[in-house]
């Protein structure tokens, strides 16, 4: 039992880390190496558990939505047609980038993707929860509440706060940390939280990375003292916090708002780039609504 244990250990893990890949969904070989090395070990009569079979099951089902398996074994061909990718990426920003610190749960997780697609937002950086705590996320059964939008965005993982610090400086990026005191405005790290309003913010903004913390412990005090600013959403009731999907869409709803010039601010190589990728980009079709898959943690 020890040993089946890790070993299905080790598939599972190996088989986040592949479905995470951004470049999954753009290599047509890969991808079908992929699903069928799942259908293999689902179908397998080896010593899985009930339990564990049906883990392998949905993995394979999320490798059929990330990689449009559901449209290639049904003969479709359907590709994003050409006038549609242009206008998408017209709207599309690299000014503003997000930044997930250590946030644990899959479906907060597949609506702040599914939200950043729909805006215009076009690259997530995913950090790990910060140095000794320890990560409680497991495979959850959920709804695959992103719609596959992880297909378009651009996903860059790092190790450290230290590294996004160091990415933000070597980009001329500002570091911007979403956090809302209590009652008062000084972070503890020393820093000031401004209203995310006008006035209160530099105008026009600036290229900044939009930092959202964990659902309970919020950012990290070692990403507030590297960040530029603190800023927060103004509460007028008796709640004053948001759930952190919630929050990543009304921010990035208020940033365009304060600069509308952000729309379309991406270097034309990287769109020309992202164009090519997108033209060869298979969609399959779109999943049920009431259909259940497991998303795994993103980091």
């Amino acid at each position: 039992v020890f040993v089946q244990q890790k070993c299905f250990k080790a598939v599972q893990v190996f088989a986040r880390q592949t479905l995470l890949s951004p470049d999954l969904a753009f290599n047509a070989a890969a991808s079908q190496k992929m699903s069928a090395w799942l259908a293999t070990l689902s179908t397998a009569p080896w010593c899985w558990s009930s339990h564990q079979r049906q883990t392998l099951q949905e993995m394979l089902e999320l490798a059929h939505l990330v990689c449009g398996g559901s449209g290639r074994e049904s003969g479709r061909s359907d590709q994003v047609a050409p006038d549609r990718v242009l206008n998408v990426l017209g709207e599309r920003t690299s000014r503003f980038v997000v930044v997930l610190e250590g946030v644990r749960n899959s479906a907060n997780q597949q609506m702040i993707l599914r939200t950043c697609e729909a805006l215009g937002i076009q690259e997530l950086w995913l950090v790990p929860p910060p140095s000794g705590a320890k990560y409680r996320a497991a495979m959850v059964r959920s709804r695959h509440a992103s719609r596959g939008a992880e297909r378009f965005l651009t996903l860059r993982r790092f190790a450290t706060v230290e590294e996004v610090a160091a990415c933000c400086k070597a980009e001329s990026r500002e570091l911007w940390a979403s956090y809302c005191p209590p009652a008062r405005t000084d972070g503890p790290a020393g820093i000031v939280a401004v209203p995310l309003v006008h006035g209160s913010v530099p105008h026009p903004l600036p290229r900044l990375a939009l930092v959202l913390g964990t659902e309970g412990d919020g950012i990290s005090a070692e990403m507030l003292r590297c960040a530029n600013l603190a800023v927060f959403l103004p509460m007028y009731g008796f709640m004053q916090s948001l759930n952190v999907a919630v929050a990543c869409g009304m921010i990035l709803q208020r940033l365009f708002d304060l600069c509308p010039e952000a729309r379309g601010d991406i270097p034309p190589e990287i769109q020309r780039h992202l164009a090519a990728m997108l033209h060869h980009l298979h969609i399959g079709e779109e999943e049920d609504q009431d259909a259940k898959v497991q998303f795994p943690p993103l980091e």
